[in-house]
């Protein structure tokens, strides 16, 4: 599929569908090229799509195999592709899992960290989700590598409230 066909099939959904928002995943799929100024060219494009039909456009870039040591220490340089992904983005949010990790909880946890927001400037570690396995959903939850113990007073007194989960893009 071209990147003419997958514009077209945005405009369809965008316009007669009414939908408002639009996942594209992985964004490599809608460039049929790694070829940077293939991608500048995609990026922007789908940028003006976004503006001319209010349209959120959800872009999913795959990374670069993080460390082993340290799985979470993902950073945007890591994208796969053009660093124009980053920068034409009006929001970049890295998620990172230690699917390796032979501890169950951490090996569920997802560490969220907002590396970009144009409206509002704030960056930094955005939270934690837990996947359920025996409901397929995500929760929010803490950090698992901090100290205290499942159960422990520490661990209950640390559990999200509404004001931890809520992030003002």
């Amino acid at each position: 599929i071209g990147t003419e066909e997958i514009f077209d099939k945005f405009n369809y959904l965008a316009k007669a569908e009414g939908c408002d928002v639009i996942i594209i995943d992985p964004i490599q799929a809608g460039v049929n090229s790694s070829d940077n100024a293939a991608i500048i060219s995609f990026m922007d494009t789908l940028l003006k799509f976004a503006k001319e039909t209010n349209t959120c456009i959800i872009a999913i870039s795959h990374m670069k195999k993080p460390s082993e040591d340290n799985p979470h220490a993902v950073s945007e340089y890591q994208l796969l592709g053009s660093s124009s992904i980053n920068q034409i983005a009006f929001n970049t949010i890295l998620i990172s899992r230690d699917k390796m990790n032979s501890d169950p909880i951490k090996k569920s946890a997802t560490k969220l960290q907002l590396v970009k927001c144009r409206r509002t400037g704030n960056t930094g570690e955005a939270g934690w989700l837990r996947y359920d396995h025996q409901t397929t959903m995500l929760h929010p939850t803490v950090n698992p590598y901090l100290e205290p113990t499942v159960g422990s007073v520490q661990e209950q007194e640390r559990q999200p409230t509404q004001r931890d989960i809520v992030i003002d893009f």
